[in-house]
């Protein structure tokens, strides 16, 4: 499910494998912040969209870099 999702915002099958691995590692580090009130699902594709929302940022910066 966290690789589908993550497929679907970046529609690149590589990125969205490298990406899942980072997703589950913070998960895992991020574990004991999580609370039982809140359905771990939602929790976890949380930190799979942050996870997303950096990569792309940090490829355009990259881009941008290239650019000048």
């Amino acid at each position: 499910r966290v690789f589908g999702f993550i497929l679907r915002m970046l529609d690149a099958r590589d990125e969205a494998m490298e990406l899942t691995q980072d997703v589950f590692v913070k998960a895992w580090q991020a574990l004991p912040g999580w609370r039982p009130e809140a359905r771990f699902s939602t929790w976890l594709l949380q930190i799979a969209r942050h996870v997303c929302a950096d990569h792309v940022r940090r490829r355009q910066r990259e881009r941008r870099l290239i650019d000048r």
